[in-house]
């Protein structure tokens, strides 16, 4: 059977697809849609525009979608994204490559985007080659994260900037899952070599298992550790920026990223546990023994600089109390 092939307008309307589901799943955004219009430069392919209100030309963000085979440092690449951005009046405009991406601040009147315009790069998914690859199910799921990452970081950026996009508790909470998703799926097979090269791990891993009680109740051991550990890391993050609220005193949270992971986070910790928190930020021996490979850090902290990005004095506190109970009830 001939393989099914695809092109970037076909990928193109599925990237509309994934932000318009996203914009009327999350109404406290703002805004209105994400659609595909004629492009207001020369006789090309379709603009991808998300709009606060398209009856009134009111655009939020533009995106310049291209296959992998155009690079990001293409000028043209940058000179149209920035172009069309500008025509349509939209704040902010990404360029991807369906491999790496970047989002900017839309430059006032006619000058073209340069470094001081970039708000974020994001790191490449070496695992898309063509464009072809989106039809793989795994590959369309991260491709839909990437898209929706770059949504949210516009709105992110739109509301330090005085413009308020409110956090939506179920799906602030669906993305820390789906965080701790990716956490484990690194994780995991890392625990599973090193136990495998070290009799006295194995041994301690199920010594853990059997003291919380699920040692012979589950059947892969390194899956649940893996799991718990991811998920008390991501709710460590998400209590510390939630607890700085009420404690402004508690520094920005910005590790040391030359360190290994928790050196880098141990400080941080140690000044929350005066404050009576020993039992979510105690070091404890799981924690030594966790491999947090370079792929895992590099998630962690893209989580934590996605928090440092949203203004936690303005989240009422029925919000923030609505994340801890979905939360909790993932347990």
């Amino acid at each position: 059977m001939k393989k099914r092939t695809t092109n970037e307008w076909e990928f193109q309307g599925e990237v509309i697809k994934w932000m318009d589901a996203e914009i009327k799943k999350r109404p406290a955004l703002g805004l209105e849609s994400a659609t595909q219009e004629p492009t207001k430069i020369g006789r090309e392919r379709n603009d991808v525009v998300v709009w606060h209100n398209r009856a009134s030309n009111d655009a939020f963000f533009t995106m310049e979608l291209k296959t992998p085979e155009t690079l990001l440092v293409n000028g043209d690449f940058i000179a149209d994204a920035c172009q069309k951005a500008q025509r349509w009046n939209a704040k902010y405009f990404a360029l991807w490559n369906m491999q790496s991406a970047e989002l900017y601040r839309t430059p006032e009147g006619n000058r073209l985007a340069s470094q001081q315009d970039l708000i974020k790069q994001y790191p490449p998914n070496i695992a898309i080659l063509r464009v072809d690859d989106w039809i793989n199910l795994e590959i369309r799921e991260q491709l839909k994260k990437q898209a929706l990452i770059l949504l949210d970081d516009a709105a992110s950026e739109a509301s330090r900037n005085g413009q308020e996009f409110p956090i939506d508790a179920s799906v602030f909470v669906d993305r820390l899952t789906g965080r701790i998703t990716e956490l484990r799926f690194e994780i995991q097979p890392a625990l599973i070599k090193k136990a495998s090269q070290d009799r006295t791990l194995r041994t301690q891993l199920r010594q853990i298992a059997a003291a919380q009680g699920f040692l012979g109740f589950v059947d892969d051991i390194d899956a649940a550790i893996a799991g718990q550990f991811c998920y008390r890391v991501v709710g460590q993050i998400l209590f510390y920026f939630a607890l700085r609220r009420k404690q402004p005193s508690l520094p920005i949270l910005n590790p040391d990223r030359t360190k290994p992971f928790l050196d880098a986070i141990s400080p941080f910790w140690a000044n929350v546990r005066p404050l009576d928190y020993d039992a979510l930020f105690l070091i404890q021996d799981l924690d030594r023994l966790i491999p947090v490979t370079t792929h895992a850090e590099e998630l962690i902290y893209d989580l934590i600089d996605g928090f440092n990005r949203y203004d936690w004095n303005s989240i009422k506190d029925d919000i923030l109390g609505s994340i801890f109970e979905q939360w909790l009830c993932m347990i």
